[in-house]
């Protein structure tokens, strides 16, 4: 599995995700031990967020922007 870091590394303040990656502080930290089913769950949530905009509340549930 591909790592979807690109080098630009900023955890944003308000939403925890890199700015760079969209992944948590958590999921980069882990990334290296993740199995391959873990790590294509953290992709499948990164799309979500790209889609989402990088919102913390979760996209498909969302009531108000």
């Amino acid at each position: 599995i591909y790592t979807p870091c690109v080098g630009i590394c900023l955890i944003d303040s308000v939403t925890g995700f890199c700015r760079g990656c969209d992944r948590t502080i958590e999921e980069i930290s882990n990334w290296s031990r993740y199995s391959d089913e873990e790590a294509k769950a953290v992709l499948s949530e990164i799309e979500k967020r790209k889609t989402c905009g990088d919102r913390m509340i979760s996209c498909p549930n969302e009531m108000a922007l």
